[in-house]
Protein backbone atom coordinates (compact mmCIF):
# COMPACT_ATOMS: atom_id res chain seq x y z
CA UNK A 1 0.00 0.00 0.00
CA UNK A 2 2.51 2.44 0.90
CA UNK A 3 4.72 2.20 -2.63
CA UNK A 4 1.04 2.81 -4.20
CA UNK A 5 0.84 6.01 -1.94
CA UNK A 6 4.31 6.76 -3.21
CA UNK A 7 3.54 5.87 -7.10
CA UNK A 8 0.07 7.91 -6.54
CA UNK A 9 2.15 11.22 -5.20
CA UNK A 10 4.88 10.60 -7.47
CA UNK A 11 2.30 10.99 -10.22
CA UNK A 12 0.28 13.85 -8.74
CA UNK A 13 3.80 16.18 -8.41
CA UNK A 14 4.43 15.08 -11.93
CA UNK A 15 0.87 16.42 -13.10
CA UNK A 16 1.80 19.42 -11.41
CA UNK A 17 4.85 20.47 -12.86
CA UNK A 18 3.86 19.62 -16.56
CA UNK A 19 2.51 22.39 -18.78
CA UNK A 20 -0.78 20.80 -18.97
CA UNK A 21 -3.68 22.75 -17.42
CA UNK A 22 -6.92 23.87 -17.61
CA UNK A 23 -8.13 25.89 -20.45
CA UNK A 24 -11.51 27.08 -19.54
CA UNK A 25 -11.37 26.88 -15.85
CA UNK A 26 -9.53 28.55 -12.99
CA UNK A 27 -7.00 25.72 -11.96
CA UNK A 28 -6.87 26.36 -8.20
CA UNK A 29 -10.21 25.74 -6.18
CA UNK A 30 -11.00 25.09 -2.38
CA UNK A 31 -14.86 22.85 -1.18
CA UNK A 32 -15.50 23.79 1.70
CA UNK A 33 -18.34 21.77 3.43
CA UNK A 34 -18.72 23.21 6.73
CA UNK A 35 -21.68 20.37 7.08
CA UNK A 36 -21.51 16.52 5.75
CA UNK A 37 -24.49 14.77 6.70
CA UNK A 38 -22.80 11.11 7.85
CA UNK A 39 -24.27 7.59 8.10
CA UNK A 40 -21.60 5.31 10.01
CA UNK A 41 -21.79 1.77 8.59
CA UNK A 42 -21.38 0.67 12.51
CA UNK A 43 -23.27 -2.27 13.74
CA UNK A 44 -23.25 -1.60 17.64
CA UNK A 45 -25.85 0.99 17.35
CA UNK A 46 -24.32 4.80 16.55
CA UNK A 47 -26.66 6.69 14.87
CA UNK A 48 -26.04 9.64 11.96
CA UNK A 49 -23.72 12.48 12.77
CA UNK A 50 -21.91 15.19 11.17
CA UNK A 51 -19.04 15.96 9.59
CA UNK A 52 -16.77 19.06 8.20
CA UNK A 53 -14.30 19.47 5.72
CA UNK A 54 -11.76 21.69 3.67
CA UNK A 55 -10.34 20.22 -0.02
CA UNK A 56 -7.90 22.32 -1.85
CA UNK A 57 -7.23 21.37 -5.56
CA UNK A 58 -5.99 21.67 -8.39
CA UNK A 59 -7.43 21.39 -12.28
CA UNK A 60 -4.97 19.28 -13.76
CA UNK A 61 -6.79 20.03 -16.92
CA UNK A 62 -10.42 20.72 -17.87
CA UNK A 63 -11.94 17.36 -16.76
CA UNK A 64 -9.61 16.12 -14.09
CA UNK A 65 -9.02 17.42 -10.69
CA UNK A 66 -6.39 16.69 -7.82
CA UNK A 67 -6.65 17.52 -4.39
CA UNK A 68 -6.68 16.92 -0.84
CA UNK A 69 -9.50 16.23 1.91
CA UNK A 70 -9.06 16.98 5.57
CA UNK A 71 -12.09 15.78 7.32
CA UNK A 72 -13.87 15.48 10.64
CA UNK A 73 -16.31 13.64 11.72
CA UNK A 74 -18.78 12.97 14.89
CA UNK A 75 -21.66 10.21 14.88
CA UNK A 76 -23.59 9.29 18.12
CA UNK A 77 -26.57 8.01 19.60
CA UNK A 78 -27.89 7.33 23.23
CA UNK A 79 -31.34 5.83 24.73
CA UNK A 80 -31.73 5.51 29.47
CA UNK A 81 -29.42 2.31 29.23
CA UNK A 82 -26.59 3.11 26.43
CA UNK A 83 -24.45 5.82 24.64
CA UNK A 84 -22.41 5.34 22.38
CA UNK A 85 -19.96 8.46 19.98
CA UNK A 86 -17.30 7.77 17.34
CA UNK A 87 -15.21 9.97 15.48
CA UNK A 88 -13.23 9.86 12.59
CA UNK A 89 -10.32 12.13 11.15
CA UNK A 90 -9.11 11.81 7.85
CA UNK A 91 -6.09 12.54 5.20
CA UNK A 92 -7.15 11.74 1.87
CA UNK A 93 -5.16 12.70 -1.64
CA UNK A 94 -8.40 12.61 -4.24
CA UNK A 95 -8.77 12.86 -8.12
CA UNK A 96 -12.04 14.24 -9.79
CA UNK A 97 -13.53 13.66 -13.21
CA UNK A 98 -15.44 15.52 -14.52
CA UNK A 99 -18.31 14.99 -17.33
CA UNK A 100 -18.84 17.63 -19.83
CA UNK A 101 -18.26 21.31 -19.97
CA UNK A 102 -19.83 24.18 -18.90
CA UNK A 103 -20.83 25.64 -15.30
CA UNK A 104 -22.78 22.91 -14.16
CA UNK A 105 -20.80 19.19 -14.45
CA UNK A 106 -21.34 16.00 -12.99
CA UNK A 107 -18.46 14.02 -11.74
CA UNK A 108 -17.34 11.16 -10.05
CA UNK A 109 -13.55 10.28 -8.02
CA UNK A 110 -12.00 8.23 -5.40
CA UNK A 111 -9.49 8.89 -2.96
CA UNK A 112 -6.83 6.95 -1.20
CA UNK A 113 -5.60 8.01 2.38
CA UNK A 114 -5.47 7.65 5.92
CA UNK A 115 -8.44 7.73 8.26
CA UNK A 116 -7.73 7.17 12.07
CA UNK A 117 -10.81 7.29 14.77
CA UNK A 118 -12.15 5.66 17.92
CA UNK A 119 -15.63 4.86 19.24
CA UNK A 120 -16.80 4.68 22.92
CA UNK A 121 -19.82 2.63 24.16
CA UNK A 122 -21.38 2.84 27.68
CA UNK A 123 -24.32 0.10 28.81
CA UNK A 124 -25.89 0.06 32.05
CA UNK A 125 -28.05 -3.35 32.06
CA UNK A 126 -27.98 -3.70 36.10
CA UNK A 127 -24.45 -3.20 36.29
CA UNK A 128 -22.34 -0.84 33.99
CA UNK A 129 -20.01 -1.69 31.25
CA UNK A 130 -17.58 0.32 28.74
CA UNK A 131 -16.71 -0.73 25.49
CA UNK A 132 -13.91 1.51 23.97
CA UNK A 133 -12.10 0.74 20.15
CA UNK A 134 -9.62 2.70 18.33
CA UNK A 135 -7.19 2.77 15.64
CA UNK A 136 -5.84 4.14 12.31
CA UNK A 137 -5.04 2.95 8.53
CA UNK A 138 -5.19 3.35 4.97
CA UNK A 139 -8.55 3.33 2.95
CA UNK A 140 -10.53 4.60 -0.13
CA UNK A 141 -13.22 6.93 -0.36
CA UNK A 142 -15.35 6.42 -4.04
CA UNK A 143 -17.49 9.56 -4.61
CA UNK A 144 -19.97 11.11 -6.89
CA UNK A 145 -21.89 14.38 -7.28
CA UNK A 146 -22.10 17.34 -9.06
CA UNK A 147 -20.50 20.73 -9.42
CA UNK A 148 -22.94 23.88 -9.71
CA UNK A 149 -20.80 26.91 -10.64
CA UNK A 150 -19.34 27.66 -6.66
CA UNK A 151 -21.69 25.12 -5.21
CA UNK A 152 -20.77 21.06 -5.02
CA UNK A 153 -23.28 18.17 -3.74
CA UNK A 154 -21.44 15.09 -3.38
CA UNK A 155 -22.10 11.79 -2.02
CA UNK A 156 -18.87 9.81 -0.68
CA UNK A 157 -18.03 6.55 0.89
CA UNK A 158 -15.98 6.26 2.91
CA UNK A 159 -14.09 2.87 2.96
CA UNK A 160 -12.19 3.26 6.19
CA UNK A 161 -10.43 0.18 8.35
CA UNK A 162 -11.20 -0.83 11.91
CA UNK A 163 -15.13 -0.80 11.34
CA UNK A 164 -14.88 3.69 10.81
CA UNK A 165 -16.27 3.29 7.73
CA UNK A 166 -19.01 5.74 6.83
CA UNK A 167 -21.65 7.02 3.82
CA UNK A 168 -21.07 11.53 3.75
CA UNK A 169 -23.31 13.52 1.84
CA UNK A 170 -22.23 16.50 2.10
CA UNK A 171 -22.61 20.45 0.63
CA UNK A 172 -19.75 22.72 -0.08
CA UNK A 173 -19.28 25.94 -1.45
CA UNK A 174 -16.17 26.32 -3.91
CA UNK A 175 -13.99 29.53 -3.55
CA UNK A 176 -12.32 29.57 -7.02
CA UNK A 177 -12.27 26.78 -9.78
CA UNK A 178 -15.15 29.20 -11.91
CA UNK A 179 -14.60 29.63 -16.03
CA UNK A 180 -12.34 32.18 -17.01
Amino acid sequence: MNKFLLTLAIAITFAFTSNAQSESYVPFRVHISPFTYVIPNYTKGYGAGAGISIEPAYAINDNFVAGLKLEAALFGSGTETSSSIGAVGSYILTGDYYLGEGKSRFFGGLGVGLFSGATAAIYDNGSTSVEAAGGSGFGLVPRVGVQLSHFRLAAEYNLAPKNMSYLGIKAAITIGGGMY
